[in-house]
């Protein structure tokens, strides 16, 4: 083949023996990645090189020769001996596994991801160590700093998904060899699936944290201080934004060498579907797993106009269709009778129809014979019910609606015997109780039933006749008495039958209810962030307000602020329920707001408030006012997208001094993320200085009406919550969300704190009961964990000395008791093992010329200062000396220089120096 232009000189000179196929021309130099595809088309051609038939990644980093990520352009950097060297497919990352080893990316918005799926090869250099970084316990495969989401290997071999730095899960199996195999994670909502090598490897159901991302990603290392680098060798490391299911994983790993270039989709018996779109609407889904033969699906649709667009489109590329049919249902002509029917209105319906159908059309005798494809028949039956007479709502001037006739006097009516007379009672949304009589001559029947004309046979009606001839009947319907009951908003039917047959007698029936709908509300739209301002007089209503929410706002924030008078607030979300505005009545409010006097009422509604959380809609405002003058008041709601809250983490057994300034919205909370070795978690609120409620709750957000335990305090008494392990929480993992209200008039100043045990030296405020001379302390305890009691006589002394052994906790609660001795004594427990202290022994105190001399032993390079104090109880002043000793023998002189003087009597102890 010659591909110059012709000549009368052409001649052919070299040829190729053979046959060529898909020769092609491109203008550029392909890329490695771009020639890898072509090839692993194979028989699919470049057309299917070009388009990825399996699942897109967002990112894919194949490591030939670089860090390119081949989908989205979020290419990486090699850092600190970071190598290529022969991978699964093509080429693969090698990392040594120390001093920051691996693939630095940047922070790319589009892996910033809640649910996700990671997936690609992994080869261990070493069956002991995963990474030789000694401030990190993993290898990392693709991973955050601080906060974001990693995916990685430990070095028994399981895998890890984790929130870095906070918390993890793990795989079941694990990977102990060197040789290559194929990972994956994926996570959507709180489901956690773990594969190795196309199979799940372990499944974990609730595992949700908020990720966030703050620092760079890194491959093969951590993204922020490229810790934990992997000790191996990574490939065809790529990241999706969804959850991959099985089919996807393992097909992954079966294509092996080939790499997903080469899968042309799922094989059976993984799920493939296909749309049914009629008229560009979704009608139907069909979906098949058998690979083995031709499945056939009826699919039933109406066309809307002339030309209606039927379309089938397949999800994935081996959904194929073969043969199409499409048929009429029906005709779609119908044709009355030409026989009237009118002769036959008024006559029973009941008996057997036959409908003849007669063809007599021109030509109807050839072939094909004619087919009939459908045919109908349709009654419509009259109404044989007797009527029933609407009794029409006319306001009373009372509370009390006794009268339902449009002249507003009671309905009078007569019924004839064995007959019955029907009535409709509307019920008023504000209704709960309903006062049915009847009067008249003769023996008369009541008759009730919710939903249809009573017939006094029907399974829902119910008869009243009690007093005979002359002596009327009633009844009383309640909301919540016995049943039936009255349903508020809704109808119900009354029916007045006549005993006697042959006799015609006069009635008189009427209604009454407790409250009525006399007075329409008005409810005021309010527009965000715009405020209203009017007065409510001194009365007993309610200015009601509506308040759209919209569906993609955070919080809202209702605000009430009165000028000159006593305001509340109530915030209940619009339900389909027939009184369905705010009143400050339990039950008929989602929240209220009561503050005394002038001070503003705010309420802040998030999506994890209680009991109702936010959601888009209505929401319903009802101002009322509680004084004895005519208040002028502002109100306004405010929504936001971004969340309203400060959230804190705590870090276990470090105290964080805090400040609420007085007055400020219940907008700061404490997070504290425990993991599942532990058997317990303690919770501190101390150094108050105004009353305060500590409340927690695990997974949300603590509030006064939603907590899982709480606790009060001040300045004497701190605030102690000790959870543990029990049958309700056989684990304390998750997130712990702790709220500080403050109850006092000024800002709150406090220090709060969350420990585990075994953090060594946690300390825990007891407390004391004192009975015959002996005081016991007792404190919320987590069984196996050590304490020990330590005491002083003034809180000025820095020191205090241990007066208890070791404490064993054998309960929940721990009781230790100490005699009392002197005026005033402090007292204090600290978890862990008491400190073992060496004996000293105080020889002598003797007076010289020179002054008061102390002498003691103790072991040699203890370092002591002496204390002294004129009264009891004591007030311990420290002598500037430090003394040692060569030999254990210890002494000092007092010879008054730092003591004025030396004529009042006096006291010493000895501090022992760290």
């Amino acid at each position: 083949m010659d591909l110059s232009a012709p000549t009368t000189q052409t001649t052919l000179t070299s040829t190729f023996a053979g046959r060529i196929d898909e020769v092609e021309i491109f203008n550029r130099a392909l890329s490695l990645v771009e020639i890898r595809a072509i090839y692993l088309a194979q028989h699919e051609g470049k057309c299917g090189a070009q388009t990825l038939k399996f699942p897109t990644p967002i990112s894919w980093w194949p490591a030939e020769g670089n860090a390119n990520d081949i989908i989205d352009g979020n290419s990486g950097s090699l850092t600190n001996g970071a190598a290529f060297v022969g991978g699964v497919v093509g080429r693969a990352f090698r990392f040594d596994g120390r001093n920051g080893s691996g693939v630095l990316l940047g922070n790319p918005t589009n892996l910033q991801l809640q649910d996700f799926s990671i997936e690609g090869w992994i080869q261990r250099a070493n069956t002991n160590k995963i990474s030789l970084d000694p401030l990190n316990s993993g290898g990392e495969i693709l991973c955050y700093g601080t906060w974001g989401y990693a995916f990685g290997l430990v070095d028994n071999g399981q895998l890890f998904l984790s929130q870095v730095d906070i918390s993890d899960v793990r795989s079941t199996n694990r990977i102990t060899d060197t040789g290559f195999h194929h990972v994956a994670v994926t996570k959507t909502g709180g489901n956690v699936v773990f594969y190795v090598d196309g199979a799940v490897a372990g499944v974990v159901t609730n595992y949700n944290p908020i990720f966030q991302f703050t620092s760079n990603v890194g491959l093969g290392v951590r993204g922020d201080n490229l810790g934990g680098s992997f000790l191996g060798s990574l490939d065809e490391l790529a990241i999706y934004d969804h959850a991959l299911d099985s089919c996807d994983i393992r097909d992954i790993f079966e294509a092996n060498v080939k790499g997903k270039y080469s899968l042309l989709g799922r094989p059976a018996p993984c799920l493939v579907t296909a749309e049914v779109i009629v008229d560009d609407r979704l009608t139907n889904t069909i979906g098949s797993v058998d690979w083995r033969s031709w499945q056939t699906n009826l699919i039933r649709f109406s066309a809307t106009q002339d030309g209606t667009p039927l379309r089938l489109v397949g999800r994935e590329p081996e959904m194929q269709f073969d043969t199409f049919e499409l048929s009429e249902l029906t005709s779609g002509n119908y044709y009355l009778p030409e026989e009237t029917l009118k002769r036959l209105i008024g006559e029973s319906a009941l008996g057997t129809w036959r409908l003849e159908v007669w063809d007599n059309r021109v030509g109807a005798f050839i072939n094909p014979s004619p087919e009939l494809l459908s045919w109908e028949l349709r009654f419509i039956f009259a109404n044989t019910n007797a009527p029933a007479i609407p009794l029409t709502f006319v306001p009373a001037t009372t509370n009390v609606a006794s009268v339902y006739d449009t002249n507003g006097v009671a309905v009078t009516n007569i019924v004839a015997g064995g007959q019955i007379r029907y009535f409709i009672v509307d019920v008023p949304r504000r209704a709960t109780l309903a006062t049915n009589v009847l009067a008249g001559t003769g023996d008369l029947k009541l008759l009730f039933d919710q939903d249809a004309l009573p017939t006094g046979t029907l399974p829902g009606d119910v008869v009243f006749n009690n007093n005979g001839a002359g002596g009327g009947e009633t009844f009383l319907l309640a909301t919540n008495g016995l049943p039936p009951n009255l349903k508020p908003g809704q109808r119900y039917y009354l029916g007045v039958g006549n005993v006697n047959a042959g006799e015609t007698n006069t009635f008189t029936i009427s209604v009454a209810f407790d409250q009525t709908d006399a007075n329409l509300i008005s409810v005021l739209a309010l527009t965000n962030a715009i405020c209203y301002t009017s007065t409510i007089p001194v009365t007993n209503a309610i200015d009601y307000y509506q308040f759209n929410v919209s569906t993609n706002a955070t919080s809202v924030s209702f605000e009430l602020t009165p000028q000159n008078g006593n305001v509340d607030l109530v915030v209940r979300r619009a339900l389909p329920v027939p009184d369905p505005l705010p009143r400050p009545i339990a039950g008929k409010y989602d929240y209220l707001s009561a503050n005394p006097n002038t001070t503003a009422e705010q309420i802040l509604v998030t999506g994890s408030s209680s009991p109702v959380p936010l959601a888009p809609g209505i929401w319903y405002l009802g101002v009322y006012n509680l004084d004895t003058n005519a208040v002028t008041y502002t109100v306004c709601a405010t929504e936001s997208t971004n969340s309203p809250y400060n959230i804190i983490r705590l870090t276990n057994n470090v105290p964080l001094d805090f400040t609420i300034v007085a007055g400020s919205p219940p907008t700061n909370f404490f997070l504290f993320s425990v993991d599942q070795t532990n058997a317990a978690v303690q919770f501190d609120l101390y150094n108050l200085n105004n009353p305060a409620d500590l409340l927690i709750q695990r997974g949300r957000l603590p509030t006064p009406a939603d907590y899982f335990d709480g606790g009060s305090g001040d300045s004497t008494y701190p605030v102690s919550i000790t959870v543990a392990t029990n049958d309700f929480f056989p684990d304390l993992n998750g997130d712990w969300y702790l709220a500080v209200n403050n109850n006092g008039p000024g800002d709150l100043t406090f220090t709060i704190r969350a420990s585990l045990p075994g953090s060594g030296g946690v300390i825990i405020n007891p407390q004391l009961l004192i009975t015959n001379g002996t005081i016991c302390l007792s404190w919320s305890s987590v069984v196996g964990v050590n304490y020990y009691v330590e005491s002083k006589t003034n809180l000025t002394d820095p020191t205090w000395t241990v007066i208890s052994p070791t404490i064993t906790a054998s309960d929940i609660t721990t009781t230790f008791c100490v005699p009392i001795t002197g005026n005033q004594q402090f007292f204090r427990v600290a978890e862990g093992t008491a400190p073992s202290s060496p004996a000293i022994n105080i020889s002598s105190l003797t007076m010289t010329p020179g002054g008061f001399v102390l002498n003691w032993t103790a072991p040699v390079g203890d370092q002591f200062q002496v204390q002294y104090t004129t009264n009891l109880p004591p007030v311990w002043i420290t002598f500037t000396n430090q003394v040692t000793s060569a030999t254990g023998n210890f002494a000092f002189t007092d010879d008054g220089s730092q003591s004025g003087g030396l004529s009042a009597l006096r006291f010493y102890r000895l501090m022992l120096l760290p």
